[in-house]
């Protein structure tokens, strides 16, 4: 029955994960779409006040998308928020870390790292290297070793 429970919170978590990816990937369309009609519009010096509002606007937007999402893509990189990193550390490890661990991680600089803002964010990439570089040995690893 117990495996069952952690089987089902562990789906949870993966569809969850997934809807996320989902809608990041829906929203970017819809960027890009916006995008894709600004560029269409001619601009002059009749409506330059209007494209530098539309353009305003198009940046605000892009600045909300950008810091709203917990799991955020830009081109080829990942970048994870605090409980992103929790559960991306979970899919990796099996181990859910508690949100006070991780900030003693940050606090330490023991986690690569970086701020926009206030949000502390974690490029996916450094954070799989601090993973393997901090992997504990299991006592047959450390037999095997002598």
């Amino acid at each position: 029955m117990k495996k069952i429970q952690k089987n089902l919170q562990h789906d949870s978590k993966l569809r969850s994960i997934l809807q996320s990816e989902l809608r990041n990937y829906f929203e970017q369309q819809a960027f890009n779409a916006d995008l894709i009609k600004a560029r269409k519009r001619k601009i002059s010096f009749d409506n330059l006040p209007e494209a530098v509002e539309n353009i305003t606007l198009m940046l605000i937007d892009m600045d909300k998308k950008l810091m709203g999402n917990p799991l955020k893509q830009s081109a080829n990189k990942k970048y994870l928020t605090v409980d992103g990193l929790r559960v991306y550390i979970e899919t990796q490890t099996g181990k859910l870390p508690a949100r006070q661990t991780v900030y003693g991680w940050i606090y330490r600089n023991q986690i690569p790292n970086f701020k926009r803002g206030k949000v502390v964010l974690f490029e996916t990439a450094a954070v799989d290297l601090w993973l393997a570089e901090n992997k504990r040995q299991s006592h047959s690893e450390k037999r095997r070793e002598i």
